[in-house]
């Protein structure tokens, strides 16, 4: 099951609302490849079984990465610098909220 961008346009805004300042907060300003992201991200969680916020993460960070983005202590979107660079299990707490907005906005499984 693919993820609808209506899905995703909302999953965005939870995600930027958890703290996420990586992407543009609106979704009429993000870039397609972004919007593409969301839809990607939230279609891996509709069709496992059981979904981890890692592996989200990781999607997140690969395609961060191939965007240009590095690892440095303080954010500057500017020049493509997020603390959230590295590896889920050394994000602090809070860091890993954010991933929980795939989870709970995702529709009950229809048997």
């Amino acid at each position: 099951m693919v993820a609808s961008r209506e899905l995703a346009r909302k999953i965005h805004k939870d995600f930027i609302n958890r703290g996420c300042k990586e992407f543009s907060s609106t979704w009429e300003n993000l870039d397609p490849a972004d919007k593409e992201f969301f839809v990607g991200a939230m279609t891996y969680v509709l069709e496992e079984d059981k979904p981890l916020a890692s592996d989200i993460h990781d999607f997140w960070l690969d395609y961060m990465i191939d965007k240009g983005w590095v690892f440095a202590k303080n954010l500057d979107t500017g020049e493509k610098f997020s603390p959230m660079m590295r590896n889920y299990r050394a994000l602090d707490k809070e860091s890993r909220k954010r991933y929980t907005a795939f989870f709970s906005n995702r529709p009950a499984k229809v048997n």
